[in-house]
């Protein structure tokens, strides 16, 4: 009975090294080759604040290295105006999907987890936009700040960054929240928290 007893214990042992090195070698690769697990993830794999919104570095850029099937924009008057709308539509490669909804509507598909079918890129054009997104009840964790250009009320923190007064205290909003706030033009990039550089 003990020596039986013994066999079963160390069986049981012997399964629970073989999980232990399993899930280590699921996250070493993970590690070693990051842009491969994000293409295993679905739903809103990127969200971006960019006001050129759909161009070459979102689409060819972080397209494929997230392996993206589907660009969101979310901006109220673009959804409204059918020339611009198209031109925006035939900027996406045909075998990427693309929807331009007004803001309410984008929260809204967000948190039906209408997104989650598909690797998903959300684009908005600016703060204001985004923080509407989180009142809304959008659920973000984390939101990669691309390009703001200069306007006269804004003031520049990054080379492809210029913000306002209003939109630092948006992005303090969003950073209290426990929302990422980071900073790279494309994923080469040098992963950057911006609020390093709002103070």
């Amino acid at each position: 009975m003990r020596i039986v007893s013994l066999s079963r214990h160390m069986d049981a042992e012997r399964k629970c090294f073989s999980l232990f090195l399993c899930a280590c070698a699921v996250n070493y690769s993970a590690i070693r080759n990051p842009q491969s697990a994000i293409r295993n993830m679905m739903g809103l794999i990127l969200v971006r604040i960019d006001d050129r919104l759909i161009h070459g570095q979102v689409i060819v850029g972080w397209g494929r290295a997230i392996s993206a099937e589907r660009v969101v924009v979310a901006n109220d008057w673009i959804s409204t105006d059918r020339k611009r709308k198209l031109l925006f539509e035939m900027a996406v490669p045909p075998q990427m999907e693309v929807a331009i909804l007004p803001v309410k509507e984008a929260a809204d598909k967000i948190k039906a987890h209408a997104f989650e079918d598909k690797r998903t890129i959300l684009l908005l054009s600016n703060p204001k936009d985004t923080w509407r997104l989180v009142e809304e009840g959008a659920k973000l964790k984390s939101i990669n700040v691309g390009g703001m250009r200069a306007y006269p009320d804004r003031k520049q923190v990054l080379s492809s960054l210029w913000v306002s007064a209003e939109e630092v205290e948006i992005f303090r909003k969003m950073a209290e929240l426990g929302i990422e706030l980071e900073g790279r033009a494309v994923p080469t990039d040098h992963r950057i928290n911006i609020m390093d550089y709002l103070k």
